[in-house]
């Protein structure tokens, strides 16, 4: 089962979100080109956004992905928390990723 969570503010830090692997992904410089065949619709995501997707294998927590944020990024907690969960909504929008539950 997965769900769309929308609101970065509804985002808990052990949430658990898995990306969907349905869709073709091509690399392009910085950015990431996603192609949904199914809706026939392209995603461009810049480096964070690719990064925190690319996180969210469906065994990665979203505290655990802040916290590799933090880690490489070099930015404080607050921020990247607060940075991943607003990330972590567009993405479950877009339907490229789902919460696992």
């Amino acid at each position: 089962m997965s769900t769309v969570i929308a609101s970065c503010n509804a985002w808990e830090t052990y949430y658990v979100p898995k990306r969907v692997d349905t869709l073709e992904e091509v690399p392009m410089g910085d950015e990431f080109i996603l192609y949904d065949e199914s809706s026939g619709k392209v995603h461009v995501l810049n480096k964070v956004a690719t990064h925190i997707r690319g996180l969210a294998d469906g065994t990665r927590s979203v505290g655990q992905i802040v916290d590799a944020i933090v880690e490489t990024y070099a930015v404080d907690e607050a921020t990247a928390e607060k940075d991943v969960k607003e990330i972590l909504g567009k993405l479950s929008i877009l339907n490229l990723i789902r919460l696992v539950v």
